[in-house]
């Protein structure tokens, strides 16, 4: 990670209209994005969540555009992410045990640093998001760089006494 001066990280955030269900696209988006952050010297870029799949509350979408993180689907994107210097926090849709997760992944250079599964969802007409699952665990990891430690909450999440450190 690069530092634009001591004890200190550039953050950035990215609000793009999300390409429902085509990855390809999606991933040509987050590395133009990335290619910019890396240009402006970004340490940090943070995508919208759901962002790599497209946010969707259908289930049959959810189901069909879901990636376990560690399938070899998942692991393309790692791949194609590697070459760029910028830390970026992006949303996916989690698929794990059968269960899909509106889950925040932390990547630098194709590894997987670290993820954060959203418990406190979307209650549209004041119904629940049908399609995914709270977590009902602290499936929270902080991502350790060299001049900082990094966690992650979503939406709906950052009110107080959700988050503590």
């Amino acid at each position: 990670m690069r530092t634009t001066g001591p004890m200190s990280v550039k953050l950035a955030a990215i609000q793009l209209h999300d390409v429902q269900g085509d990855d390809a696209v999606a991933i040509e988006r987050i590395r133009d994005a990335m290619t910019e952050a890396d240009r402006a010297r970004v340490d940090i870029l943070c995508f919208p969540e759901c962002f790599l799949q497209g946010y969707t509350l259908d289930e049959a979408e959810t189901r069909s555009r879901a990636m376990n993180l560690a399938s070899p689907r998942f692991h393309r994107v790692l791949r194609v992410l590697a070459d760029h210097e910028v830390t970026v926090i992006l949303g996916v849709i989690e698929q794990d045990a059968g269960r899909w997760f509106n889950t925040a992944v932390v990547i630098h250079r194709g590894r997987l640093l670290g993820r954060y599964r959203k418990a406190h969802l979307f209650e549209a007409n004041f119904r629940p998001e049908p399609n995914l699952r709270c977590s009902r665990q602290a499936i929270c990891s902080s991502a350790s760089t060299s001049v900082t430690t990094l966690g992650s909450a979503m939406a709906l999440e950052s009110s107080p006494g959700k988050v503590r450190a």
